[in-house]
């Protein structure tokens, strides 16, 4: 992002004089005037209010009466828009884990530094800031009520929206991830974490899923005849792991539409599988019998991922984006996203990166050899009718920065 650096107006909170005297020096020599500086965070709550106007604050961790941690709980509090970057001597894993706080608070975590306090990476950090960081924070999907659902439903409104998916290694389009989202006739475009829920709870939710798998089943067969070959990954809701009829029902809509059961992968999600694990292994199993491929969905969220990768015989494994989002500038979280990739390698999965949102992502995952990436930095997820389109003018783009250039 392009930030003119001169502009930008923050606020340093140290009680170490040296820290803010050095701090201070290496932001002026960046060409920032407008530096305002405080020896310990009560003063800096004085200066904090609603109608602040720092776009960015450096606030040490440790520090007496008020510490770096409650600061930035009041900034959550008082609703103020600026951004936080951590200076820290502290134990990585206490500044991994005021990093997640931040940002599970909402705000803008530009990253953390650590002595010396360099110009360049102070200057990288800087220019992570987004300027319009609010507008995006506040852009919420609309309320909407269960009679709305059940029109929509009803009139069809909710369609599958597809997702490429790159082989890493050569930047082949190998597969898409179809969503579902909601075109509401006044409310614009609500996404499945929205009203997927709601289906759920009140019983539209079989409804829904026949007819996106039946959608899909027509446009992979559409794709098929124009010669893109590819698999399409569909969600399946935990409700629907009790039907033991499930795979005869999935086959006899594969054989309807002129579809090969391998081309179909399934997703389901940790916590998805029943408690009565049981019947999730005789579905599943017989699943993969017909030929139908099976995926679990944001690995490493769950509490018992290992369990279900031995018990369930999975063709695939997706890495949980918020290993992605923060691998780049963690080494906790890139840890934990190497040995997962390290794990499927050794059990023979396909190993998927969701999330790949920038180039230091795709490099990220190009370097841990990830067989399969997707992510806004390949492309959002799009309705059928751009998918043909996007194929003939952006994948050949995409080739032409870089993705797939290892192979």
């Amino acid at each position: 992002m392009n930030i003119n650096l001169s502009t930008l107006r923050c606020l340093i909170v140290n009680d170490d004089p040296g820290t803010l005297l050095m701090l201070k020096q290496q932001l002026l020599a960046l060409g920032i005037q407008h530096i305002s500086q405080c020896h310990n965070a009560s003063m800096a709550l004085d200066m904090l209010q609603p109608d602040s106007t720092f776009d960015i604050v450096f606030s040490k961790i440790n520090m007496p009466s008020v510490d770096g941690i409650e600061l930035i709980r009041h900034i959550h509090q008082l609703h103020i828009n600026s951004a936080v970057i951590l200076v820290t001597e502290e134990d990585p894993r206490i500044t991994n884990s005021i990093r997640h706080l931040a940002r599970e608070l909402g705000l803008q975590f530009l990253g953390a530094l650590l002595k010396p306090l360099t110009r360049s990476r102070i200057e990288t950090l800087l220019r992570k800031y987004n300027a319009n960081f609010e507008l995006e924070l506040k852009s919420e999907q609309p309320a909407i009520s269960v009679s709305e659902l059940h029109q929509a439903v009803v009139n069809k409104e909710i369609e599958a929206y597809f997702q490429p998916q790159i082989c890493v290694r050569t930047g082949r389009l190998i597969g898409a991830e179809a969503l579902a989202h909601w075109r509401h006739p006044s409310k614009g475009l609500i996404t499945a974490e929205h009203f997927i829920p709601m289906a759920e709870r009140h019983g539209f939710i079989q409804m829904i899923g026949n007819y996106i798998l039946d959608f899909c089943c027509v446009q992979l067969g559409h794709w098929q005849s124009k010669g893109v070959d590819i698999s399409l990954s569909i969600n399946i809701s935990p409700l629907n792991l009790n039907r033991l009829d499930l795979p005869d029902v999935l086959c006899a809509m594969a054989e309807h539409h002129g579809i090969q059961p391998k081309n179909l992968i399934i997703e389901l999600t940790e916590a998805s599988m029943l408690e009565d694990i049981g019947t999730s292994i005789d579905i599943l199993s017989r699943l993969r019998l017909r030929g139908f491929q099976l995926s679990i969905d944001d690995y490493g969220t769950g509490h018992s991922s290992l369990d279900k990768l031995q018990q369930i015989p999975f063709n695939e494994l997706k890495i949980d984006r918020s290993f992605i989002k923060y691998a780049s500038d963690n080494d906790a979280s890139r840890r934990i996203l190497e040995a997962t990739v390290d794990l499927a390698k050794k059990l023979q999965l396909k190993c998927v990166a969701e999330g790949v949102e920038h180039e230091s992502d795709w490099e990220m995952v190009s370097n841990l050899q990830c067989d399969i990436a997707q992510g806004f930095y390949i492309s959002r997820p799009m309705p059928a009718r751009d998918f043909m389109p996007w194929i003939e003018s952006q994948l050949p783009r995409l080739k032409a920065s870089g993705i797939g250039a290892r192979s």
